[in-house]
């Protein structure tokens, strides 16, 4: 266990009953350790990351990890050249509710056809446990990388443009995406991300605490605004269900690293993940400075 401040380290380290590392470097050195988790980055930022693939542990990487994407893209190319896994969170794919979307995707609904996401823009100084959702860029990398994880495909375009308050009660940012089913087709499906200005809406829009989740299928529909709740309708067959006795996202996502620890093939996000969501992320910003939408390819 390593904490910042060692007193905080200490008392976490009596509770779980494990040693204490006085810093980052006889954490990764220790040759009883497999893999490391890194739950918080605090003022090291990349360093933890960049140790793991020096050291060549395999580390699960919490939070966000900014929004350069050079610096980024240099810390991926460094876990290829050094073969470890460094697993990053979007925990947004492993709810209960998005991992029963997909169950019904692949059984009862059949392939997307239109996304529609509308989310409440955390405060700038919230204090809520928020894993890389503590700005804008946050928020949308993690919100871009659930449309291409339900959809399985890289949008072939991208459209940003900016919501006034009549549009939608708030004012915010719209993203739209456009998918191809193959290299040479059109546009088949879309994906619509609406972040609305919590600031500009008053109490009415603070008090939305979740991202609501609208996804049209060949054969029906389903919606979700909570990680444990899920409304699906396949033809006259209409369901509400609870998913609160299905693991939770921090469960699943500690499981597929373990996993992936002990020679499992488990797919699991990287850096490259990032990568690709940041990209796209910077492609809605140039659209919205263009004022047109910006086709692929991505750099990523």
């Amino acid at each position: 266990m390593y904490d910042p401040v060692y007193a905080r380290a200490q008392l976490a380290a009596a509770e779980l009953n494990v040693h204490v590392a006085e810093g980052l470097c006889q954490l990764f050195e220790r040759p009883d350790v497999q893999g490391v988790l890194i739950l918080d980055s605090v003022w090291q930022g990349l360093v933890p990351a960049r140790l793991a693939c020096e050291h060549r542990k395999p580390a699960f990487l919490g939070g966000s990890l900014g929004d350069d994407v050079a610096v980024i893209r240099e810390l991926h190319q460094r876990s290829q050249h050094a073969d470890v896994l460094l697993m990053t969170e979007f925990s947004r794919r492993h709810t209960p509710s998005t991992n029963r979307l997909r169950e019904l995707t692949a059984t009862r609904l059949g392939a997307v056809r239109r996304i529609t996401v509308s989310a409440p823009l955390p405060p700038e100084d919230t204090t809520e446990a928020l894993p890389g959702q503590r700005a804008r860029m946050d928020l949308l990398v993690g919100l871009l990388d659930w449309c291409v994880y339900l959809t399985g495909r890289v949008p072939a375009t991208v459209c940003g443009s900016m919501l006034s308050a009549s549009e939608h009660g708030h004012s915010g940012w719209k993203v739209e995406l456009g998918f191809r089913r193959g290299a040479n087709e059109t546009i088949g499906s879309v994906a619509e991300i609406v972040i609305l200005d919590e600031s500009s809406g008053g109490s009415e829009a603070a008090a939305a605490a979740a991202p609501h989740h609208a996804v049209e299928c060949e054969r029906g529909q389903a919606t979700t605004s909570h990680p444990t709740e899920i409304s699906w309708m396949n033809g006259a067959e209409t369901k509400s269900e609870s998913l609160v006795a299905d693991r939770s996202e921090a469960e699943v996502m500690l499981d597929k690293f373990c996993r992936r620890l002990v020679g499992g093939v488990v797919p699991a996000a990287d850096v490259l993940d990032v990568c690709r969501a940041l990209a796209l992320a910077r492609a809605a910003e140039q659209s919205l400075q263009l004022g047109q939408p910006v086709a692929a390819p991505w750099e990523f």
